[in-house]
């Protein structure tokens, strides 16, 4: 349902009356549409079933363009072309609010509901917190001067392994204020800590902020506590701030996220990424796909850039994820096994430890 301008799990608003939901049957609706749209292209080339993160990505591109945000000259064409299957399929409803349905109202729409959903499965409690013990024992390792964690996740599970082990990390985030912790990158380029996470696509706590006062207008990114009290968030000084978006800063899809590498607290992560990542000798990788082209690129610049560098990857179904993965860590990556510069541990991660991959680092 939606209320409050975001998407809940839960029963409609107005269901007490006996009326259905607006939004999510016709969401539903137009998100098969896409689907179909995209195995048409797709045929059967692509090994892999279309998820959330295709479909995101083509609502994003028609809701972009609608909005001028990132003109594409494709778009109306493709509006057209489904244009008579969204009209025959999705109407308005005597009880809808909203009595326009179109094409671009979907796709918005549809963002905000992915991104909603997304939010709110991964906002879950974790049911273990012990599969880590890969990068606790990295964390813990005295011979090792550094650990720097890049993830793609947006959840907190790694935050919550950390503290729950005691060990001390830098994720660029300030100390409390209020009821928040304030973004501040520049944390990074000191040495206080030895483990650092850099959450290249975002956190479900992330959120921008907006602080007002004397005519004067301050935008930043902070992690909140909670986020359910939008409207009374306040900092350190009691000053009421406003959450621009009632949404975390999370990066959805699939090329439409290198996009944004370029800007806000994504570019200060990307930035880091690119620079701290050419002071490591040894990147190992577990729960990544390869699929996203700018971190792909980012790999293969800098495991070719020095021979002395290794990748470690760990993952239970190797031949299934080399197979998936884009033609150019495909390509690289027999070469790279052959040269003993990439090493296959083929447990999940939750089944090996960290003096396993150490055991990879001097051979």
């Amino acid at each position: 349902m939606k209320q409050s301008g975001n998407y809940h799990f839960g029963a409609p608003t107005y269901a007490h009356m006996g009326q259905p939901d607006e939004h999510v049957p016709k969401l539903a609706k137009f998100l098969g549409i896409l689907r179909q749209e995209i195995e048409e292209n797709f045929g059967d080339w692509r090994k892999k079933p279309v998820n959330y993160e295709d479909l995101y990505y083509v609502a994003a591109q028609i809701s972009d363009d609608d909005a001028g945000e990132f003109e594409n000259p494709v778009i109306l064409p493709f509006v057209r072309e489904i244009s008579p299957k969204v009209e025959s399929q999705i109407k308005a409803e005597p009880w809808d609010i909203r009595r326009n349905w179109g094409v671009s109202v979907l796709a918005r729409e549809t963002v905000d509901y992915i991104s909603d959903v997304v939010w709110a499965s991964l906002c879950s409690k974790p049911s273990r917190l012990d599969h880590l013990r890969m990068v606790t024992g990295a964390s813990r390792d005295g011979a090792i001067t550094g650990v720097d964690i890049f993830t793609l996740n947006h959840d907190t599970v790694i935050e919550q392994v950390l503290r729950e082990e005691g060990l001390k990390f830098i994720e660029g985030l300030g100390p409390q204020s209020g009821e928040l912790r304030r973004w501040d990158p520049t944390l990074y380029d000191g040495e206080a800590e030895k483990v650092r996470l850099l959450k290249l696509h975002g956190s479900v706590d992330w959120f921008r902020i907006r602080q007002s006062e004397a005519k004067q207008i301050t935008e930043f990114t902070a992690t909140l506590g909670k986020t359910t009290d939008f409207p009374y968030l306040r900092d350190g000084d009691g000053r009421l701030l406003e959450a621009i978006a009632r949404r975390p800063l999370i990066l959805i899809g699939t090329f439409n996220k290198m996009l944004r590498y370029t800007s806000g607290v994504y570019a200060d992560v990307f930035f880091r990424f690119y620079r701290d990542l050419e002071k490591a000798n040894a990147l190992v990788i577990s729960g990544y796909g390869f699929g996203d082209k700018g971190v792909n690129s980012r790999i293969i610049e800098w495991v070719f850039g020095d021979t002395s560098r290794k990748v470690i990857i760990v993952d239970p179904c190797m031949d299934g994820l080399r197979e998936q993965a884009r033609q150019a860590i495909s390509r690289a990556w027999l070469r790279l096994r052959n040269e003993r510069r990439l090493i296959e541990i083929p447990h999940g991660v939750e089944e090996t430890s960290w003096e396993e991959v150490r055991s990879f680092l001097t051979v």
